[in-house]
């Protein structure tokens, strides 16, 4: 029987046969202890039909919210023209700016424990209704959507009792990470009257404030992330300060003036300053040269390469370069317009490993001329990529008001109309 997304919609009820998940629990990383509850995450496996009607209710919610004066500018996740590279951008541009007042920055990466689990059904819906004016049918929809919700957790062919999820949100839902958004959007409000500033990608948070070189003041940091943490707190959420990162980032001259700040006060918690810290994918280190960054992603695409030399003769040369291009290229092309003005040296490293892998997808051998084998398969060299990709975001943002954040630190320079006047004549 075919049902139309209107009809759906127009009940207000979420199709209760698709409130089941089955979870699957993944180790977060292969060197943590599998024998350690903790180190899993949670993956909910849910109903293809219900991630679709999720999909065509997402598309009518998304421009309702998104428009409200209450939605985070600075949350990057879920939001057209918006990415992880747009919000590292945004975040460098800040950090480079600080650096040419001579300032060095104090950025910190909170970790947040459990965050879709742990939300509070009720609450979420009394925000959806008063900060974004989510009333009637469509309020009742997702309150039919969050109730009744139940899941069973399956280990190979084991399987667990089923229960009632009280709390939380499914993962790996549709619509779970702009509830997650919507439900933290008041933090923008809260640091913003300490002056600090941060930027989100779901529940990935950095916050950051310049320091100048000759008082090294961080009691804006510290009465933020207090403040921060108290509103987690009576919202159901639990910031874990002890896997928070801090890092200092300046010219080298500058993070010099600094050795006396070894740690930083984030909710209590007393925690080093570190050389390095990842997020969203891309390590950065104090000085920016992204040296530690370009360690790894040569190591993981070195450790690719090989294992594509093994299985090539048995893939056709289009299949085995959509393989390479997905696998290793993605690697290059990830974030890589932060990467611009790096060394040489560190284009060479990146600029190898897109030599060996046009070899690998050619056959040719390691001595042929690469330049002709990368026009023959259209690949801009890695710095050539570095500026695309940069000024991929530059132009949307110029032309079509998008990236609303970086449009604000992009300034156009135009001739003097003297000057272009004597150019036309």
């Amino acid at each position: 029987m075919c049902v139309s997304a209107t009809s759906l919609f127009c009940s207000g009820k979420f199709p209760a046969a698709y409130c089941s998940a089955s979870v699957t629990p993944l180790l977060k990383k292969k060197s943590l202890d599998p024998d350690e509850p903790s180190n899993y995450r949670p993956i909910s496996n849910l109903n293809t039909f219900s991630k679709i009607i999720e999909r065509v209710f997402l598309a009518r919610l998304l421009p309702h919210v998104t428009n409200s004066n209450n939605f985070n500018r600075y949350q990057s996740a879920y939001r057209k023209h918006h990415s992880t590279e747009t919000a590292l951008l945004k975040i460098l541009d800040d950090v480079y700016t600080n650096a040419g007042h001579h300032q060095s920055t104090l950025l910190i990466g909170l970790d947040l424990s459990a965050a879709f689990d742990t939300i509070d059904k009720s609450t979420l819906l009394a925000r959806l209704q008063i900060s974004f004016g989510v009333d009637g049918l469509a309020l009742e929809w997702i309150s039919s959507y969050l109730s009744n919700r139940s899941q069973h957790v399956r280990v190979g062919s084991v399987r667990s009792p089923s229960s009632v999820c009280e709390y939380g949100l499914p993962q790996e839902s549709v619509l779970s990470p702009i509830l997650f958004t919507l439900y933290v959007a008041p933090v923008a409000h809260v640091l913003s009257s300490f002056c600090v500033d941060h930027h989100q990608y779901a529940d990935d948070t950095l916050l950051y404030i310049a320091l100048d070189n000759k008082q090294l003041n961080t009691n804006n940091m510290t009465s933020g992330t207090s403040a921060i943490t108290r509103w987690f707190l009576l919202n159901g959420l639990c910031l874990n300060p002890n896997k928070s990162e801090a890092i200092i980032i300046g010219t080298p001259a500058a993070t010099k003036l600094q050795h006396n700040l070894n740690t930083v006060n984030i909710a209590g918690a007393i925690i080093p300053v570190s050389p390095t810290l990842k997020s969203l994918g891309v390590t950065l280190d104090s000085n920016l040269n992204f040296n530690k960054h370009i360690s790894t992603v040569c190591k993981i695409s070195y450790f690719h390469l090989r294992s594509m030399h093994h299985v090539r003769s048995c893939m056709p040369p289009d299949v085995l370069q959509t393989v390479a291009c997905s696998i290793v290229s993605a690697k290059l092309d990830y974030c890589n317009s932060l990467l611009f003005g790096i060394t040489k040296a560190s284009v060479a490293k990146l600029q190898l490993i897109q030599n060996s892998l046009a070899r690998l997808v050619t056959g040719k051998h390691r001595f042929d001329h690469i330049t002709p084998v990368l026009a023959d398969l259209h690949w801009l060299p890695v710095s050539h990529r570095n500026s695309y990709w940069l000024h991929s975001h530059t132009k949307p943002s110029i032309h079509h008001n998008r990236h609303t954040f970086i449009l604000q630190y992009i300034s156009i320079n135009l001739p003097e109309t003297s000057d272009l006047l004597t150019k036309i004549s």
